[in-house]
């Protein structure tokens, strides 16, 4: 009987060890898929604060008048 018990033993560590392996594979592709994903969101940020330096270095055209350059900036704001 101690035999057998043994065996079961083993046999259920063996399947957990098989389901643990499945849980770690999704981890890390979890984790692969995130990284990617923050990658693609510095790429992102990094235009963005490029558009808004450029956007911030553009001087106003001066043939607007000052009621003008107004407006524009409050709908900027």
């Amino acid at each position: 009987a101690d035999m057998l018990d043994v065996n079961q033993i083993i046999k259920d560590l063996a399947l957990l060890v098989h389901e643990q392996g499945d849980n770690i594979d999704s981890i890390e592709a979890n984790i692969e898929r995130a990284a990617s994903n923050v990658d693609a969101a510095n790429e992102q940020l990094a235009k963005a604060n490029q558009h808004q330096l450029v956007l911030m270095s553009a001087p106003l055209d001066r043939a607007y008048s000052a009621e003008s350059q107004n407006k524009a900036a409050c709908i900027l704001a």
